[in-house]
């Protein structure tokens, strides 16, 4: 998908020029430039200067990015410090990097310096993003305001406790000791084990490419949290394109008389929140009811209706849930034209398990035409048929995406 990154890089740009400090994933070898292959295969051939050796080879790479070398991302990915502050993009052959190149402070005192002042020669950084030359406008402004982000997360620990200083002189210890012996395999690899900002950026670039939500804290410190809506929508409705200008569209109508309709467990959804966070959210997600309207929720979680809406908002925008009107014995009902119907798959295991000893398949060509659920319900049903219809209408919505031919 053009959604999910192809690679993630960690570059410097200093006194001693560009170096790359991390990059992930990466291959079992070191990884090493075919430059200098390339610079003298003929005994009798005359060298080459590097760059134009290194634009000779930019033009023999494809698509995969582990083709790229070190020498070679370095170059491309660690731009000069009038860049800094601005969104770096750049497209190579099929892949587009993606980053936002952050300045250092600069040393006042070359000795004794106070915490929070660069002496390690680096003048800036950059995370970049490889992404595919084919992925939309929308997804590479997602990528540039991730990149910001940890940028400025780490700006903010190397101010208060040197962190990239430190991290940095690891890494760049670890590739001097591999590049004497080649034997080893990747610098990389071992950085995962040694260097904590290595691990923290591998587990922003799985998390990304699992599920398009980040909440990682950086030195155990500063909180990343980031939502790449194209991707986690896709989880939920794989044939749909979804951008984040349709959301923020869908959040400004958001109102009083919708409700909100999980799309995962409620049980799920609490644990996967900060610990630091609202407790007005938590509230209102233990007595979401698809059943109920906004304000009515308002009212049950005791919070202020406009803070509902926002908290709804979040809910939304971060694919938690989905906007619905809320059920009622009126509203007509379709099973939507993708719902995944095999009796084998994961919706059928999920409804034999919520209504044992009901049929899936003759449940949804009762809704293969719209149909509202008052009427299937008649007035000569027993308590227990009435509430057993009731929690099927509440817990398993998901089934119809809907409403009178508009998606819900």
């Amino acid at each position: 998908m053009d959604s999910e990154p192809l690679g993630l890089i960690l570059v410097e740009n200093g006194t001693k020029g560009d170096r790359l400090l991390f990059r992930f994933p990466f291959m079992g070898g070191t990884q090493r430039s075919s430059v200098s292959e390339m610079k003298r295969k003929n005994p009798y051939s005359f060298l080459v200067p590097e760059d134009t050796a290194i634009s000779k080879h930019i033009g023999m790479l494809g698509t995969d990015f582990s083709n790229y070398s070190s020498k070679v991302l370095s170059h491309i990915c660690a731009v000069k410090s009038e860049l800094c502050g601005k969104k770096f993009e750049l497209k190579v052959n099929e892949v587009r990097f993606v980053g936002h190149p952050i300045l250092l402070p600069t040393s006042e005192r070359p000795t004794g310096c106070r915490p929070g002042r660069n002496v390690s020669g680096m003048l800036l950084f950059s995370i970049v993003f490889a992404l595919r030359a084919t992925a939309n406008h929308s997804i590479v402004d997602c990528y540039h305001d991730l990149s910001k982000r940890i940028g400025i997360a780490i700006l903010y620990e190397e101010k208060r406790c040197n962190y990239l200083t430190k991290q940095s002189k690891r890494m760049l210890s670890i590739q001097d000791e591999y590049h004497e012996d080649e034997s080893k395999g990747s610098p990389f690899e071992r950085m995962l084990s040694e260097c904590q900002l290595s691990r923290e950026l591998k587990t922003i670039f799985d998390c990304i490419r699992s599920e398009g939500r980040i909440h990682v804290r950086l030195n155990g410190w500063v909180l990343v949290s980031f939502c790449l809506p194209q991707k986690a929508y896709s989880l939920h409705y794989p044939h749909l394109s979804i951008k984040p200008s349709d959301l923020h569209q869908c959040i400004r109508n958001l109102m009083p008389y919708h409700t909100i309709l999980l799309l995962i467990e409620r049980d799920e959804l609490l644990s996967r929140l900060p610990l630091d966070s609202s407790p007005a959210l938590k509230r209102l997600i233990r007595v979401l009811n698809p059943t109920r309207s906004i304000q009515s929720l308002a009212a049950d979680a005791d919070v202020a209706l406009d803070h509902v809406l926002e908290l709804c908002g979040y809910l939304v925008y971060w694919a938690f849930g989905t906007p619905i009107f809320p059920l009622c014995d009126a509203n007509a009902y379709v099973i939507a034209p993708f719902t995944p119907s095999s009796v084998s798959g994961r919706l059928a295991e999920k409804f034999s398990e919520e209504f044992p000893g009901c049929s899936f398949i003759k449940v949804l060509s009762e809704y293969a035409l719209p149909v509202s659920i008052g009427e299937k319900r008649t007035p000569f049903q027993t308590q227990e048929e009435e509430v057993r219809a009731n929690n099927f209408s509440h817990c398993d919505i998901c089934f119809y995406r809907k409403l009178k031919n508009k998606r819900i």
